[in-house]
Order: structure tokens, then sequence, then C-alpha cells
């Protein structure tokens, strides 16, 4: 993940932070609710932005690492949700090296409207990092962005079948998959795929899988 990806959230930081504490985590994520691990197990948030949805986490009993690049944010972030069972990391994907050197792995990964920001080149990397960080009966959950581009924001598109796919082929499975949901923010141009992958009890099958407006892969739909 270049440095370009996240200076725009340096350079407008106070409005990025007070347009992501607008949202309620239990609102946004309502979707993942049911995949959260038992009271005091390990999360890791990465790209926690405004710090928002770590202190949620936090806030229901669980120790939460919460990554972010942005210097702006993070310091905001960091001032405003002080519960001590929040660690602030500065890192990124596709390595996230400091937090493998804390040693940990993580019951639930949470990446809300971070893909988008990953490089095309770096995104297999960032899901064997990912898979590497999680313990064998862990969730990995994603909201995913699909749309337009603002022009002061490095994106890039994300297609779900190609995701899906290289997730299978380091191991992990989709076992859940939204449909396209619209903007919290009111964006007209903007929708969002929510999905959680688990790790996979059976050696991956590598396979070729093109691109297809068909039928979802994941389990379950809402």
């Amino acid at each position: 993940m270049r440095q370009v990806a996240w200076s725009a959230y340096d350079d407008a930081s106070e409005s990025f932070f007070h347009t992501y504490e607008s949202l309620r985590f239990s609102t946004t994520h309502r979707s993942f609710l049911r995949f959260l691990p038992a009271q005091g197990a390990r999360c890791l948030d990465v790209g926690a932005g405004s710090g928002r949805d770590a202190s949620a986490l936090a806030a229901r009993g669980y120790q939460v690492t919460a990554v972010e690049p942005s210097r702006g944010l993070r310091a905001l972030a960091m001032a405003k949700h002080r519960q001590v069972n929040i660690r602030w990391i500065d890192d990124a994907l596709p390595n996230l090296d400091k937090v493998k050197t804390l040693g940990e792995a993580y019951d639930f990964i949470l990446l809300s409207a971070v893909w988008m920001h990953i490089e095309p080149k770096d995104r297999l990397p960032s899901l064997q990092t990912l898979k590497q960080l999680l313990v064998p009966h862990g969730s990995i959950a994603l909201t995913l962005r699909i749309g337009d581009a603002p022009p002061n924001r490095p994106m890039y598109p994300i297609n779900v079948d190609e995701f899906i796919a290289q997730a299978t082929s380091v191991g992990l499975k989709a076992v859940y998959q939204s449909r396209k949901s619209v903007d919290s923010l009111k964006r007209e141009r903007v929708r969002w795929i929510k999905l959680v992958l688990q790790p996979q009890t059976e050696p991956p099958r590598l396979a070729t899988v093109k691109p297809s407006d068909g039928a979802p892969l994941a389990s379950r739909t809402e």
C-alpha cells in the first residue's frame, strides 16, 4: 500500500475523522456482528481510520490492535478513543511487518473501506499476510467499494469474483457475501459488498476462475 494512498487522509484528516465518526459500528457493520468472537478475543482493525470500529470492538471486551498509516487520522483517533485495550500501530498492507513482530494471531480481522486502496499487485500478498495473522477458527470481514474513485484519493477497481478466487488460492473461503448495498454517506455512484472469509478446512484447489456476473460464491447473502 503506497504512502500516496493515505496522504490524502493526512491532508484532510479532520474532515475524514468527523465523517467516519458520524457512522455507527453496529449499523455500518450489522452483517458482521454474528461473526464476532467470544469476549476477550484478539481483534485486528486494519485501516482503522478514526478509531470508530476499534473503539466499538474494545467496548465489547476485545483486545484490539488498530493499524492506521495516516498520521493525522491516527493522532485524532488516539486522542478520542482512549480505551486501554486498544493498541495503535503505524503499519500498512501488504506486509504488516510491525504487526507480525508482535507474534500474535487474531480471532477477528476487520478491513473497512480498505481494499480499494490496495494495488492489484499487492492484493495476493495482502491476503497471504491476513491468513498468516488469523487463528484457525477466525474470520476476516471486509467491505469492498464498488464504484467510481474520487480524483484526490488513489483507488483501484475491485472484481469480487477475482477477489474470492485469490482468497481461495491462499486457503481462505468466503462464508458470507452480501448483495450490493447503498453508500452510508449517500454517494450515488458508490455501492458496497460485504464479505467474510474463514480458513478452509481442506487444502485449496488451485484453478483458474474467470470473472462472472453470475450468482455469488458465498453461502449466505443479505
